[in-house]
């Protein structure tokens, strides 16, 4: 079992935790002068393209606990719900998964943005898909003005669950217990819903 909780964990759980932690970050400076919705929105686009991964590879999460599977679920619905919306019917889900498809041998912000942006047209993407997810994401951000905070502390709960679980088979193994670390109003929300 460790072995496949391993094979899990380096191919699949860490690098998805990775990416919702960079989303988390780019997300986190829109707000400042420095901030890039382009990395952002790439971000968005990997995250995607980790968890379908994750979930063909696996089929979902399979961690030591059934807790840290239920709030590595809810974490990732919570983020998903708020920035795609509950419709999967919904323009910007349609094609934000639409585009996963054409990122997928891109792992990088630099490959993507060489293979896909255009400088100096009203066009931003070469690819129809990934331009009007783009547009889309921007009508979200900017417009719509989607709970930032709530995306961001469900994201790094997320990343903090990935990670805690895909280091607990090794527990034993070191000298000082690692504890989950949680945003108060993940920890709460979480500690709420598992009662119900």
């Amino acid at each position: 079992m460790l072995l496949v909780s391993h094979k899990y964990a380096a191919e699949c759980y860490l690098p998805l935790s990775l990416a919702s932690e960079r989303l988390a970050q780019s997300l986190e400076t829109l707000s400042s002068p420095n901030g890039n919705p382009k990395v952002a929105f790439y971000y968005l686009l990997l995250c995607g393209k980790r968890m379908a991964k994750t979930r063909k590879d696996t089929g979902g999460f399979y961690f030591k606990d059934l807790r840290g599977e239920k709030l590595a679920a809810e974490c990732w619905q919570r983020f998903r719900e708020t920035l795609l919306g509950n419709d999967e019917d919904a323009p910007f889900h349609l094609a934000a998964i639409s585009s996963l498809d054409a990122i997928a041998e891109i792992e990088t912000y630099a490959a993507f943005k060489t293979k896909f942006e255009i400088v100096g047209t009203a066009v931003t993407y070469n690819d129809a898909v990934i331009e009007s997810a783009w547009s889309l994401f921007q009508t979200v951000i900017q417009i719509q003005k989607v709970s930032i905070p709530e995306v961001i502390a469900a994201l790094k709960g997320f990343a903090a669950a990935l990670d805690y679980e895909s280091n607990r088979p090794y527990k034993y193994w070191y000298d000082v217990r690692d504890k989950l670390s949680l945003e108060p109003q993940i920890s709460e929300t979480f500690h709420t819903d598992s009662h119900n």
